[in-house]
């Protein structure tokens, strides 16, 4: 491959990957995962040339670590503020369906109504105490989101050093 087409590979997988970073900014999105496949596509395609399966690998890391944040901040912010295991899993659920509806805020919108609801009748909490829950699983959600921004940064910015470094 020549030097055009190969720097203009680069150049194009480098904004896929850079797209990743803008859909962090999207609640619920799975921008990390997306760069992982560009990453690894990439990868593929250029038969690890510029990107070594071990710089790879870390990229991969971020990713995982990304999923992993997504899964449990939301939780662990509903259960340090007082949320049941129940009312964590309806939230959950309706931020699923809350993104369908109405996204990209219908998620977090969900997420709150679910673990308020679910509070108010599963565990007759009083309106102060579900909202409290509420705004719990919400505070996670949304420092787990501000987490994923700062992978998704790291990502691109170890992406691009790896590639054209």
């Amino acid at each position: 491959m020549g030097f055009v087409p190969a720097m203009a590979l680069d150049i194009g997988f480098a904004s896929l990957v850079f797209m990743g970073v803008i859909l962090a900014f999207v609640p619920f999105m799975p921008a990390l995962s997306f760069m992982a496949v560009v990453s690894v596509v990439f990868s593929l395609v250029t038969q690890f040339e510029p990107l070594s399966g071990g710089e790879l690998s870390i990229l991969v890391a971020i990713s995982i670590v990304s999923i992993a944040t997504d899964f449990l901040s939301g939780l662990f912010g509903a259960k340090m503020f007082g949320a049941h295991g129940k009312s964590i899993f309806i939230g959950m659920t309706l931020s699923f369906i809350g993104f369908f509806i109405f996204p990209p805020l219908g998620g977090i919108i969900g997420l709150f109504l679910g673990v308020f609801i679910s509070e108010m009748v599963f565990r007759s909490k009083s309106v102060e105490g579900a909202v409290k829950s509420a705004k719990g699983a919400v505070i996670g959600t949304v420092v787990g989101m501000i987490i994923n921004i700062i992978l998704a940064i790291l990502f691109f910015s170890l992406f691009i050093l790896f590639i054209f470094i």
